[in-house]
């Protein structure tokens, strides 16, 4: 996904790479002070803030643009899938019918008349 959102949006590229830093970084920091509280010392938690605020900043962006191209593909994607639905609906009606089956997706009891009649007129 984020490789199309950078294919349409090129700047984002650049706001993922921050992001990835930002996030590798905060992250080291964070290991860091867990070791040190389990070796008894108190960590120093002064630049935590700025990269929680970093963090933060950046996943929003990119959260924003991402929700923005989910919203761009809504109407092509659904398009999409109902053609695709459509499509294998007609081919599956049309292989029932080929063979001689009944071409609805639930089927009738075995021995109900509607579908003995159904079966003989589609077979004749």
């Amino acid at each position: 996904m984020d490789d199309l959102l950078i294919q349409q949006h090129p700047l984002i590229a650049q706001v993922k790479n921050d992001f990835e830093k930002v996030a590798r970084q905060r992250a080291a920091l964070m290991k860091s002070a867990q070791s040190q509280l389990r070796r008894g010392y108190t960590p120093d938690f002064s630049t935590i803030d700025v990269w929680d605020e970093t963090f933060a900043e950046l996943s929003a962006r990119l959260s924003l643009a991402r929700a923005g191209l989910v919203a761009e593909l809504r109407r092509p994607a659904a398009d999409a899938y109902e053609e695709n639905r459509r499509v294998a609906l007609g081919k599956w009606i049309s292989n029932s019918l080929l063979h001689g089956e009944v071409a609805h997706p639930r089927p009738a009891p075995r021995n109900s008349k509607k579908n003995l009649r159904t079966c003989s007129l589609l077979r004749a």
